[in-house]
């Protein structure tokens, strides 16, 4: 994963999270590296930020670094952004609002309190060529603005600008109306993102965060539709049979239910949905223990009747059960989404389409998995013989290898990180998943076996955010 990139026409660059902090430059449109080098890990115990600005120079395939010399003009603080211009021009921003201007590798001049400590005064500033003020865009003040914002990016071209914001906000700003900001993506921030489910019966979704906020999405537009603040982070979500009321269950152990009001009660419209927040009960602190069995260290699957919530313990039993639903990672019928040699965290969500017969699957690895369900594990037996002499008699050597392997999957790609949870839409059109430290909502369409060049093959395709027997992708 990098902590920042870099691009140009023909180049992109790119500062590595690992140990190292690696820097790679890459001739991105053939995906190939030009040169790697160690970065630097000299940071400051208070908050883990760098002390020191570096500049690199490319030669072959070599890059070689130069330490900005911050001499007089202005204080060794932590550098939090950094853009080039001409003429060997480099503008930093450091950490208590300043700008830093440099020449080559020297630092010339200091732009103070240009914005406030960590950008977290809300307004995009525009400069002129020497540095001075033009003009305040303060997005606190937009009609979707708020107290707090933070902006933590901005992007210009033409006579647009794109601010991204640190609750994964991004607004638009036309330059000639630059009172009218407007707010075009929206998404969860902080933490990771766990909790999903959808609607029922409407083309809705509801995820929850580790940023303690649940928010219904509309899976037709592609938008937010609401958002509740919670006190605690959100783990875990799931909407009541008819759909009127959502549970919430939180990090710290407690659940909450919530009530979802609708303005019009026939027959409403996505765009009318209101989130009423109200409490209906107390919070109520529930502790849970998870049984491991002994012999194998795997967790055991306990199955219920949900009408009195008895638990059916015989394996037989269990058998002859119709489920309505399929969504536990753990079971005879998904046995086949674990590979050789995994253990009992790779895969962390699954959610079965019983009409079509497939089995989506998201895990560590960040990929969106399908497969034909029932997912059975397979098994492989190889068979040895050999014979010889041996002290004037014949021996024969039998061996027999038995091993299990998971079933076959088409993978798809496109979260940053580990797949946190995946659930199919209402009417099985798509799929949804959730990344967890991308904080990214997946929509993936569903492309049965029979659209797909009458094939036998299952299929996923996905746009990012929100769709995809292929998937495709698209994204919320």
């Amino acid at each position: 994963m990098n902590s920042s990139v870099c691009i140009s026409p023909q180049r992109l660059a790119s500062v590595g999270l690992d140990a190292k902090n690696t820097v790679c430059i890459w001739e991105w449109k053939k995906g190939k590296i030009l040169a790697t080098a160690t970065g630097h890990s000299d940071r400051e115990p208070s908050d883990s930020f760098w002390l020191f600005l570096q500049f690199w120079s490319l030669c072959g395939n070599a890059l070689t670094p130069k330490r900005g010399i911050f001499g007089k003009t202005g204080d060794l603080q932590t550098i939090l952004c950094v853009a080039s211009a001409k003429d060997d021009i480099t503008y930093s921003g450091a950490l208590n609002g300043d700008i830093y201007v440099w020449k080559g590798i020297n630092l010339t001049r200091t732009v103070q309190s240009a914005h406030g400590v960590r950008g977290r005064d809300g307004c995009i500033r525009l400069w002129d060529v020497d540095f001075k003020p033009v003009t305040k865009i303060d997005l606190r003040e937009a009609e979707q603005g708020y107290k707090g914002l933070s902006i933590r990016s901005v992007c210009w071209r033409a006579d647009r600008i794109l601010a991204g914001t640190q609750d994964s906000e991004i607004f638009e700003v036309m330059v000639r109306e630059r009172d009218k900001p407007l707010l075009i993506m929206q998404g969860h921030s902080e933490g990771e993102l766990w909790a999903l489910d959808v609607h029922p019966k409407k083309p809705l979704a509801v995820t929850g965060s580790d940023d303690r906020s649940v928010r219904l999405w509309s899976l037709v537009d592609h938008a937010l539709i609401a958002r509740c603040n919670m006190e605690e982070a959100v783990r875990s979500v799931a909407f009541s049979l008819d759909g009127s009321q959502l549970a919430l269950g939180m990090k710290d152990g407690s659940f909450t239910v919530l009530r979802v009001r609708w303005e019009n009660a026939v027959n409403p419209p996505v765009s009318s949905h209101i989130w009423t927040g109200l409490w209906m009960g107390k919070s109520c602190r529930a502790t849970m223990e998870q049984e491991n069995a002994s012999s194998t260290g795997c967790p055991k699957l306990s199955s219920f009747v949900s009408a009195v919530g008895k638990p059916i313990i015989n394996k037989e039993e269990v058998k002859g059960q119709r489920w309505a639903s399929w969504s536990s990672v753990l079971g005879s019928d998904v046995s086949g989404i674990w590979p050789k040699y995994s253990d009992s965290t790779t895969v962390n969500a699954v959610d079965a389409n019983l009409t079509a017969a497939v089995l989506v699957s998201g895990g560590d690895l960040g990929l969106v998995k399908l497969y034909r369900f029932p997912c059975l594990r397979k098994g492989l037996c190889s068979f040895s013989c050999s014979f010889g002499l041996y002290f004037g008699s014949v021996s024969l050597s039998l061996g027999l290898v038995f091993a299990f392997q998971g079933a076959k999957f088409k993978k798809y790609i496109g979260h940053s990180a580990h797949v946190t949870n995946v659930r199919w839409s209402s009417d099985l059109q798509c799929v949804l998943t959730t990344g967890g430290a991308d904080h990214a909502l997946f929509q993936w369409r569903f492309l049965p076996e029979e659209v797909m060049n009458g094939g036998l093959d299952v299929n996923i395709q996905g746009r990012t955010g929100m769709y995809g027997k292929t998937l495709e992708r698209q994204v919320a």
